[in-house]
């Protein structure tokens, strides 16, 4: 009860206390604030479908592989039941290129695998613009408040306080500070989900490249490609 009581009071002053800030940062400070909302919403987003939609197990990787490289297992798709839903889609991209030869199932293939990876890097572009705005705006913050402090001590009369022009360069230097607190971490994030996200387009490629050898081995009558441990050790790693 205390808590729920304490809710809206809490709310207001964290409201109060951005709008102050946003006060503070001047001119550049509702452009701040929209570019770190929209960092943090990115980071959210792509996190999550990274996680979700883009994740290669181990376990269901090397068990897909293993089945799909059984012998008499003419039905690939049906193989592939227990693999990520990643791996089926490209699966079937590959099966439905069966006909064809290796060298249009690599194509195919490779023409999936761009648009995997270009949907995992959705708005990563975006993140990376963020970081780099980010900074210059609170450079540009910094000259406009330079530019009023000095204004207001020339429009001083008599001697100059120098509290007076330390209050003036304190706020004018907050906006390069929260500029930068916004650019690090999005500089930083956007990396680890790029490099995420072509950890996962590499592991599919390994994984896709196995199966159509399996295919290939087929298609000539011999044995069908067994994938070894080490190989979907690599995979899924």
């Amino acid at each position: 009860m205390i808590g729920d009581a304490e809710g809206p009071g809490d709310l207001a002053t964290t409201l109060e206390a951005l709008a102050a800030l946003v006060e503070r940062l001047g001119p550049v400070g509702p452009a701040l604030i929209v570019c770190a909302a929209a960092a943090f919403l990115i980071v959210l987003e792509r996190g999550a479908a990274l996680a979700i939609g883009g994740r290669l197990p181990r376990g269901r990787v090397t068990r897909a592989l293993a089945a799909a490289a059984g012998a008499g297992r003419a039905d690939l798709a049906d193989a592939l039941g227990d693999a990520p839903a990643l791996m089926r889609t490209g699966a079937r991209v590959l099966l439905d290129a069966r006909p064809q030869d290796k060298a249009s199932r690599e194509e195919a293939a490779s023409l999936w695998l761009e648009g995997v990876r270009d949907r995992l890097n959705r708005r990563l572009g975006l993140l990376q613009l963020i970081a780099t705005l980010s900074p210059m705006l609170g450079l540009l913050g910094t000259v406009l408040g330079m530019v009023v402090a000095f204004q207001a001590i020339a429009e001083q009369e008599g001697p100059v306080h120098p509290a007076l022009l330390a209050d003036g360069l304190w706020q004018a230097m907050l906006t390069t500070v929260v500029g930068l607190a916004i650019a690090l971490p999005a500089t930083a994030a956007r990396w680890a989900l790029a490099a995420t996200a072509e950890a996962r387009v590499a592991g599919l490629a390994g994984a896709l490249s196995l199966l159509s050898l399996r295919l290939e081995a087929e298609a000539a009558g011999g044995a069908p490609i067994a994938a070894s441990a080490t190989a979907t050790r690599e995979l899924a790693a």
